[in-house]
């Protein structure tokens, strides 16, 4: 039976699987050593990304919304893996992290912050605020058709805003120390 099929058709049921599984929710189940080593590892990786943006940024160097915004996306799809509440928040309405970014977020930013705030006074506060600070490093880009004066200014805030970000991101990691 299973000879018959065609090579498209076999494609199209394993495609279908896969795309099954990527919108699922994390698990809520503890997580085994090796799962915790992992993610301390990209966290890790994690912030030496936002020293790298940070030291260009101190070097006086616009950091681009397209790559900055792709590291937020994936720091916090990462986040999200290990916060259920944050996954759910970010995915509402089968929405994706880059769906949530170019829409919730860019529609009310402020607002964006400030409820990632509030959540991270609820639980898992170093994971809520390592995505809070991931979103306030968006807001704080320079834009190259502004003054030098105001393109200097809005580099020291995201230098600023980074600096949060790895300490926080620090704090993820030695949260994450298998045990």
């Amino acid at each position: 039976m299973f000879r018959r099929l065609s090579a498209p058709i076999v494609m199209a049921v394993l495609l279908a699987t896969v795309m099954g599984c990527v919108g699922d929710r994390p698990p809520l189940v503890a997580e085994s050593r090796e799962e915790l080593a992992e993610f301390q590892q990209e966290i890790l990786a994690d912030m030496d990304k936002v020293e790298v943006f940070q030291q260009k940024t101190l070097r006086g160097i616009n950091v681009s919304e397209f790559n900055l915004g792709w590291f937020v996306m994936i720091l916090l799809n990462e986040l999200g893996s290990h916060d259920p509440d944050l996954y759910d928040y970010i995915h509402t309405g089968e929405m994706n992290v880059e769906f949530y970014l170019r829409n919730s977020f860019r529609a009310d930013p402020q607002k964006e912050i400030a409820i990632l705030d509030g959540m991270a006074e609820k639980a898992n506060p170093a994971i809520r605020l390592a995505a809070r600070h991931a979103l306030e490093a968006l807001t704080r880009i320079p834009n190259g058709a502004d003054s030098s004066a105001v393109q200097a200014q809005t580099r020291k805030d995201l230098s600023a805003t980074l600096s949060k970000l790895r300490t926080v991101l620090g704090q993820v990691a030695e949260q994450a120390t298998p045990r």
